[in-house]
């Protein structure tokens, strides 16, 4: 019997289509945020080692992190590398934009996203050090090199299974998020059923975004479920304690519904634009025509593609764009309005930001337990399970 809180990073999962920008760690950090303060547990980067084209960080509590870029390190890179050393890793996405200034992932910039995967990995290698109980598991793919962790602990009575979820790859490509959420897949099941997170009223912690549709003027909580599909009982928790705290939020409560087949449909539209422009650059005489064609097809890659290549196409089909099971819960987010996307160019978590945020879902957990066995009826009548 526990609430669910997880949060993940999707590792270089910066932009996906429709212009959407985001901060994909924000979910990372604020479940670091509750640990580290409850464990005391030391996230500033010590030590950055680069040999051989691997680069190892290893935070003051002892954390190691590795990652080795498709592409290789350069000296001058190495150098640049060594301006992790005091920036706290457990906000992995501000502290690879203060070396880099930004990234684009899909392997387009596989350094700046590599070392992302090393600083987070040096978090989570940190918890299972200074933890008692914190388990943790590894998938190792050709290109995905998840790391899963978690641990239950007692806050003020209210039994919380912290979940947290590092989606992504050493050599600094995708990300592939099959993973991310609370879904439920090997090896992340084991962990999960060993914390008590499987089958639970499930907050899941999303990232920081622009979301142009919104059309926002200022910053603002998202908590986004649908009625039909999504735990209603979990969502009024969040929105009450929400309110109780004083936050600005927006409720969506139509928020991910279920199209079959979505995602297949936006990866052929997508592909069918990289198509023309290759054709286009192809049949380009001038070489102005064909620098714009190409210009634009890198736009193509480095942005709209991430929005088609992190999860697999039947797996959104059940548990959708943030890898929701159905049943389970809701999704917390921060959205941002164009203004801060004008004045940063690249959206990040600040240690205050991820405070707030870690303060808002202890606040909802509190609220929710008071409701536990109606969450857990309404989860019973919807779950669906995903299947690998």
């Amino acid at each position: 019997m526990a609430i669910c809180i997880a949060g993940h990073i999707g590792v270089g999962h910066v932009f996906s289509h429709s212009g959407i920008n985001q901060d994909d760690s924000q979910g990372f950090a604020a479940i670091s945020r509750i640990l580290c303060e409850r464990f005391g547990i030391r996230t500033i980067i010590k030590e950055v080692f680069v040999e051989k084209g691997t680069l190892l960080v290893r935070t003051e509590d002892g954390g190691i992190g590795k990652a080795v870029p498709r592409r290789g390190i350069a000296p001058f890179e190495a150098e640049i590398l060594k301006r992790l050393i005091g920036e706290d890793a457990a906000l992995p996405h501000l502290t690879v934009l203060k070396v880099f200034g930004r990234m684009y992932g899909h392997g387009v910039t596989d350094l700046p996203v590599a070392t992302e995967y090393a600083v987070a990995a040096s978090v989570v290698d940190a918890f299972v050090r200074k933890i008692p109980g914190f388990v943790v598991a590894t998938s190792e793919g050709e290109v995905a090199s998840d790391v899963i962790g978690g641990v239950q602990i007692d806050a003020e009575g209210v039994h919380l299974a912290l979940l947290l979820t590092i989606n992504g790859s050493r050599i600094g490509i995708g990300p592939v998020e099959d993973l991310e959420g609370n879904v439920p897949l090997p090896p992340k099941r084991e962990v999960m059923q060993r914390i008590g997170a499987l089958k639970a009223p499930t907050i899941v912690v999303e990232s920081k975004a622009y979301l142009p549709h919104l059309k926002l003027e200022k910053e603002a909580f998202l908590i986004r479920f649908n009625e039909a599909i999504d735990n209603v009982v979990v969502g009024e928790s969040l929105e009450e304690a929400l309110k109780k705290e004083r936050l600005n939020y927006i409720l969506v409560r139509d928020a991910f519904p279920e199209k079959k087949g979505e995602m297949k449909d936006k990866l052929v539209e997508i592909s069918s634009n990289i198509a023309r422009l290759a054709i286009l650059m192809a049949a380009t005489d001038n070489a102005d025509g064909r620098a714009m064609a190409i210009a634009e097809l890198a736009r193509l890659i480095s942005e709209d593609v991430g929005g088609v290549i992190f999860m697999s196409n039947a797996l959104n089909d059940v548990v959708r764009g943030a890898g929701l099971v159905p049943g389970t819960g809701v999704v917390l987010s921060i959205a941002v309005p164009k203004s801060y996307l004008d004045t940063h160019v690249a959206l990040f978590t600040t240690k205050e930001e991820a405070g707030i945020i870690s303060m808002a879902v202890l606040a909802a957990a509190r609220v929710l337990w008071g409701r536990y066995d109606e969450a857990m009826k309404e989860l019973e009548e919807k779950y669906i399970e995903p299947l690998g």
